[in-house]
């Protein structure tokens, strides 16, 4: 395990790096073929199959992880990452074995003018293609190869996992009460929220403490997102699922398993992946290897990225201010919590959803409500559920104070504050003067002035010499 020495900087950054053209990149192919009929019976528009092809997705070769070469180190799937780590200088087929600190040291010690970019991308790249050779062969060392007493990990039974679609007005049926019910958990352990956590950490604290137990985690994207049917690491931040778990092999039959386009699934509904295996640990870490890798299930939703949110000069800027936007993301969330609710999980693992983060900007005091409310309505069949971000833009000044507030308390919108209304502005407009109009001007005041001091002299010589009809003549004059 790699000490927070050798943490690099941008781990803790908050950017999103966008890869370049031509950057080491991380998007991987996908064809047609490795999906059978259900890609065939898929229409799509133009503009999407050339995005797919601009993403590298489509290709002769197809994409799969059970095809193998060179003993299954280089497939299809791991072609364009592979050659990425080696223009970098990474010459490594098995990147099971390199060590956490290798991929740190190595990422950290990027310079020059496109180190930020390049750094994060090489260490999600390497850290990804690990895992995926990883579910690809069936095994691992860990906590890392060379380290003493390191052991043979057999991840085999991981496979496979099953991908389901949930579809919206279409809940999964509830027992009330059902016939067994479950021990509710205290008020102060149903909800709670865990800050500088990912939820994947939270789930492996979890099964740590009580194996055996069934976890969820809730994964989210943007409905507009052309991602969402790709494999792309493009920053350590953005989701760690396909860099840490064996989701990747769920994602490459997803398709196929539902029937129906990913993009489409993803508005009709929610994804269900169950028997997911939890094969790393933290990135900051080095992403060591578990010796004991549970499973969880991953439950993916889609939301709209940017709904209309309050004004900020009443105080509403965390807050949604169209109450439709808000039951739409009721609607996925009661969906989401169904769906882990009808499978017996029993506990709920969620991030702030499209709070700043996945391409999405939702208010947070928003979203915060709309999970307690939710939430309360499960509270018999989930016996707890936890709310958690290691995302830095969730951490500026007191943002993630306020949003475990409104979870925890149920904090209501306030009232929108009162706005000064603006002074009357006069009915004319002054404009400056010329040289000559401010030098007349002054010539004018100058005269007034020299004609009011000659009339005060004379009223004072008149007062002085003590004749009163001529004070009286000057005063009535």
């Amino acid at each position: 395990q790699v000490g927070s020495s050798c943490t690099p900087p941008w781990l803790g950054e908050d950017r999103q790096a966008a890869a370049p053209n031509g950057a080491m990149a991380v998007a991987t192919p996908r064809s047609g073929r490795a999906l059978g009929s259900a890609r065939q019976h898929s229409q799509r528009g133009p503009l999407k199959v050339a995005g797919a092809v601009a993403a590298g997705r489509l290709g002769r070769t197809g994409f799969s992880l059970d095809g193998q070469g060179l003993d299954g180190l280089r497939n299809p799937q791991l072609s364009q990452a592979l050659m990425a780590l080696k223009r970098a200088g990474h010459n490594h087929e098995d990147w099971r074995k390199v060590p956490a600190q290798t991929l740190l040291v190595s990422s950290a010690a990027q310079s020059g003018p496109s180190s930020a970019l390049e750094a994060p991308l090489l260490f999600s790249t390497a850290v990804y293609v690990g895992t995926a050779q990883a579910c690809n062969l069936g095994s691992y060392w860990a906590p890392e190869f060379e380290a003493p007493g390191a052991s043979l990990v057999d991840c085999r039974h991981f496979a496979r996992p099953v991908s389901c679609l949930y579809r919206q007005g279409q809940l999964p049926a509830l027992q009330r009460p059902p016939p067994q019910p479950r021990k509710a958990a205290a008020s102060a352990d149903f909800l709670v929220c865990e800050a500088r956590s990912h939820p994947l950490d939270v789930a492996a604290r979890l099964l740590a403490t009580a194996p055996g137990r069934h976890i969820a985690v809730l994964r989210f994207a943007s409905l507009q997102d052309l991602r969402n049917e790709s494999v792309r690491q493009v920053h350590c931040t953005d989701d760690q699922v396909f860099l840490r778990t064996s989701y990747v092999q769920a994602f490459e039959r997803m398709e196929r398993d539902l029937q129906l386009p990913i993009g489409e699934a993803l508005e009709s509904g929610l994804i269900y992946t169950s028997g997911v295996g939890l094969l790393r640990g933290r990135l900051q870490e080095g992403a060591a290897w578990l010796r004991e890798p549970p499973k969880i299930d991953v439950i993916w939703i889609g939301i709209p990225a940017f709904p209309e949110k309050g004004a900020s000069k009443h105080g509403l800027q965390d807050w949604y201010i169209d109450d439709a936007d808000r039951a739409a993301m009721c609607r996925i969330l009661d969906l989401a919590f169904a769906s882990a609710a009808s499978r017996g999980c029993e506990a709920l693992v969620l991030p702030p959803v499209g709070c700043s983060s996945h391409a999405c900007s939702h208010p947070a005091l928003g979203v915060a409500s709309a999970i307690r409310e939710v939430a309360q309505r499960y509270k018999e069949f989930l016996p707890q559920v936890i709310v958690s971000s290691d995302h830095p833009s969730h951490f500026r000044g007191t943002c993630w104070d306020d949003f475990e507030e409104v979870v925890r308390t149920g904090k209501p919108r306030p009232d929108p504050l009162v706005v000064v209304p603006p002074l009357p502005c006069p009915p004319w407009v002054l404009s400056r003067k010329s040289a000559k109009e401010v030098k007349e001007r002054k010539a004018v005041v100058a005269k007034a002035l020299l004609e009011q001091e000659a009339q005060t002299a004379r009223c004072d010589r008149i007062l002085s010499s003590r004749r009163p009809e001529l004070a009286c003549q000057l005063l009535s004059g």
